[in-house]
């Protein structure tokens, strides 16, 4: 079995309350110049309710996490390790 090499990874899993994993979320990571978006469950991470990043530069990301119909996540993650995870659960919007 082979190994991929991960430098300074995140792995993002978007859940609800339930711990039900949430597809097509918005994922997005910011940090000075890098802005970059992805979607739960797209084509680069298999795994329902995931988004992942590989090779990036260390130090504090704004990570904001969105979809219709629930509230917007907006949080830092500290990328200095060379594998991150983060849990992000987003609640219902209210009408």
């Amino acid at each position: 079995m082979v190994v991929p090499h991960v430098d300074r990874a995140l792995l993002v899993s978007v859940e609800d309350s339930l711990g039900v994993a949430i597809d097509g979320a918005s994922v997005q990571l910011q940090k000075d110049i890098f802005d970059q978006t992805k979607t739960t469950n797209s084509l680069t991470c298999a795994t329902p309710g995931q988004a992942f990043w590989n090779g990036l530069d260390g130090g504090i990301y704004t990570l904001t996490v969105s979809k219709a119909g629930y509230t917007t996540s907006v949080g830092t993650v500290d990328v200095s390790l060379p594998w991150q995870n983060q849990s992000i659960i987003l609640l219902p919007e209210t009408p």
